[in-house]
């Protein structure tokens, strides 16, 4: 589903773990992969720039700086492989002052 947002907005990126059997929980590493509209990509991992809400719970407060097409992607490794990815659409900018 593509969520619509304007320029300057800000969202927060939550991503929930689950193992095979649907339980919640840690992967042994979390990053948080944003591309912008403008095709930017910064990549985000746990601690550091991503946190832990509770767990398999992690979120990134992300600032839709530019229009167009966003994608955040959301990916565990080690101990849990698993990966959630959203789209966002974000309108141009009519007004500016």
């Amino acid at each position: 589903m593509l969520h619509s947002y304007d320029v300057g907005d800000q969202v927060v990126a939550t991503v929930t773990f689950r193992d095979v059997v649907g339980a919640v929980a840690d992967p042994s590493q979390v990053k948080v992969i944003v591309m912008a509209g403008d095709g930017t990509v910064t990549s985000n991992v746990y601690p550091t720039s991503v946190s832990k809400d509770s767990v398999g719970v992690y979120h990134l407060d992300v600032i839709l700086s530019g229009p167009g097409r966003w994608w955040i992607r959301g990916q565990g490794t080690g101990s849990l492989t698993a990966a959630e990815e959203v789209e966002l659409l974000v309108a141009t900018q009519r007004v500016v002052g």
